[in-house]
């Protein structure tokens, strides 16, 4: 286990960076991976609407608190990635309830995933439990749910109806507390390594170790992770307070996209449809835009308004902006296009630190296309 002196045990712990134990307030959540919302006409007639990151993927983020690991390792609120992938054609998604899409909060004080109905937000159940400190979420080629496991150092797996367990998918390879998950148009699963400051890659379909994808640069806490719309990667780099790029297809440092507009831990990031980046500060309560090609800071989008430490966030099937509060225990709402309050969407079910949200479509109609990435795979 690194030394790793006066990093905070998690993402999440703001101030000094203490255990939750020691001040619950200054728990931090690092974000999660936004997207834009794809609209997808299935047979002809099923609408189905995904949140998609700017290639065609979809994913999302999440937040954190303490506990105390095996051998003396404690870890503050995690972040729950949760994504779905959309690669090609030959998956659709379907629904027993219609069109309709649901959303999965990581809830990390209760070891589980929470889902809510997407339209009105209401509790539905708790779609998978028993997960020893839940990070980031995404949907494989099989469609099944993969979730970071931030205590074992872990990637699960769990099916994508019923949410039962089926088994360890990802570990080794230097991983060390998974944060975000992201699956790649190449069909590789991304992996952030809080303790080892890096973005590892693993075989979508087998889950062996390939290689570390991205590190250097500066990154210091990769939280949460989004491939952008010119394909490479935007990693938030929670204690050197930027978003950080790396090349897509190399993982080579770029450049320091954005650090500008007062960003204080960022955690959340999510590609509006206007092309520009939003970024939750967390520790300010406040979510940033950014010029989508140039990083330059444009305004405030939400300052506050209730919004107490926002950890995940990303634009809904209605356009909206959804933001965990992790310190509220909630799901807010603002408009998309203005950043104005709505309401709280989601709280209730035995929520109990929020880090990640995503939609989904609904588990039972699941079908995932993976011909995008089997036509990658082949190009090279």
């Amino acid at each position: 286990m690194e030394n790793v002196g006066s990093r905070p045990a998690h993402p999440w712990v703001a101030g000094e960076r203490l255990t939750c134990a020691e001040s619950q307030r200054q728990v931090q959540h690092i974000g999660s991976l936004g997207s834009n919302k794809v609209h997808s006409e299935i047979s002809g007639r099923i609408r189905a609407n995904f949140l998609s990151r700017p290639t065609p993927t979809a994913y999302f983020s999440g937040v954190w608190c303490s506990r105390r690991r095996p051998g003396g390792r404690s870890h503050s609120a995690k972040p729950l990635v949760l994504g779905v992938w959309f690669v090609g054609s030959c998956f659709a998604i379907g629904s027993a309830r219609g069109a309709g899409v649901d959303l999965l909060v990581s809830s990390l004080h209760t070891d589980s995933v929470l889902r809510y109905d997407g339209e009105t937000g209401a509790f539905i159940d708790t779609f998978a439990g028993g997960v020893d400190g839940p990070e980031g979420l995404a949907f494989g080629l099989d469609g099944n749910l993969y979730v970071g496991s931030f205590s074992t150092d872990t990637v699960l797996r769990y099916d994508r109806h019923t949410g039962a367990f089926m088994g360890i998918f990802a570990n080794g390879g230097g991983l060390d507390a998974p944060t975000a998950l992201v699956f790649g148009q190449d069909g590789s699963l991304y992996v952030g390594s809080y303790y080892t400051d890096s973005i590892l890659r693993y075989d979508g379909r087998t889950g062996a170790f390939m290689d570390t994808f991205a590190s250097g640069g500066g990154l210091d806490v990769p939280v949460n992770f989004v491939f952008g719309h010119d394909g490479n990667l935007y990693v938030s780099s929670q204690l050197s307070d930027s978003v950080l790029r790396y090349d897509g297809s190399t993982g080579a440092f770029m450049d320091t996209f954005a650090s500008d507009g007062g960003l204080d831990d960022p955690t959340g990031l999510a590609f509006g449809s206007d092309g520009n980046l939003y970024v939750a500060s967390f520790r300010n309560d406040r979510i940033l835009r950014y010029d989508g090609e140039s990083g330059t800071f444009i305004d405030e989008f939400v300052v506050r308004n209730g919004l107490d430490g926002p950890a995940d966030l990303t634009f809904g099937p209605d356009g909206n902006l959804y933001a965990i509060s992790h310190y509220t225990d909630s799901v807010r709402r603002y408009h998309g296009v203005t950043g104005a309050f709505i309401d709280t969407f989601a709280t209730g079910g035995g929520l109990r630190g929020p880090t990640y949200l995503a939609f989904i479509p609904e588990p039972s109609t699941l079908v995932l296309a993976a011909c995008g990435a089997l036509l990658m795979k082949r190009r090279r």
